[in-house]
């Protein structure tokens, strides 16, 4: 039961920020960065802040109480967000990042479920207008909310140490940038969007398809990883180039949900 919580926390979580964060809020302020600047302002802090202890806030839980709690809280603004809402907002997401990712270490199912619920839910509700999406962020916020009075009950995975090289930390950064570049460059495409008809179908599927593949055959990936998401970035971008729509929504949908999932398999520590 407290897996399936877990699960649903860290979904509903992703799901927050690919429809609301990146995608929903970038479009309801038509990418004018001077009108939103302060979220990703709010995010720079709420990663330095989320490692400090303030009185009550001094375990992981109530950290992530806390966050999910102001979420909720800007969420009822939407779309309606001015500048100091928009702060708190990047705060509370800011803090969240680094949690979510020291939580889903090493819990290879839950994320391969979240994962899969994740990318096939967006995928669903990309074309739900952005100005329209209040709703739907209340609704993920309390559900994360709710959930995340239950995650100290979730049993401790088990984690293999192992030390993780600048190599390694340089190419995770190269890998973020590239897929929010084309990302980013996707979602605003009018000619090749592919979220929208008549591909979104496709991509829904191809997700499911790649958590699946980056699941079942995570060992092998592991030691191929760095060829594997290099050659599936190399063709996401050469198929948007060629303007091939169906293709490119059947290739990039492995790319986020393999490495994603890689990093779950970490738990790291940086050497030179």
């Amino acid at each position: 039961m407290f897996s399936a919580l877990f699960t649903l926390f860290v979904a509903s979580e992703f799901c927050y920020y690919l429809l609301i964060a990146q995608t929903g809020i970038v479009e309801v302020f038509h990418s004018d960065i001077q009108a939103f600047f302060t979220l990703p302002l709010g995010g720079v802090l709420g990663s330095l802040l989320v490692y400090r202890s303030f009185g009550w806030l001094n375990t992981d839980q109530r950290k992530i109480i806390f966050f999910i709690g102001l979420q909720a809280l800007c969420s009822l603004f939407y779309p309606s967000l001015n500048l100091v809402v928009l702060g708190l907002l990047g705060i509370s997401l800011g803090m969240s990042a680094p949690l979510l990712i020291k939580l889903t270490r090493g819990r290879y199912s839950e994320i391969a479920i979240a994962l899969g619920f994740t990318y096939a839910l967006a995928t669903a509700l990309f074309t739900y207008e952005p100005i329209l999406r209040g709703n739907l962020a209340i609704a993920l916020s309390l559900i994360a909310l709710v959930c995340s009075f239950f995650l100290h009950h979730v049993p401790e995975p088990f984690i293999e140490q192992r030390s993780l090289t600048l190599y390694a930390v340089v190419s995770m950064a190269v890998w973020a940038y590239l897929d929010a570049n084309l990302f980013e460059t996707l979602s605003r495409s009018v000619d090749i969007s592919i979220w929208r008809e008549p591909t979104w179908h496709i991509i829904l599927v191809f997700h499911l398809v790649g958590m699946g593949v980056a699941y079942l055959f995570r060992d092998a990936l592991k030691e191929y990883h760095s060829f594997i998401i290099a050659l599936l970035f190399a063709m996401s971008y050469m198929l948007y180039a060629a303007r091939e729509a169906i293709l490119l929504s059947m290739v990039y949908p492995f790319v986020i949900l393999i490495w994603l999932h890689l990093l779950g398999h970490r738990n790291d520590k940086i050497s030179t």
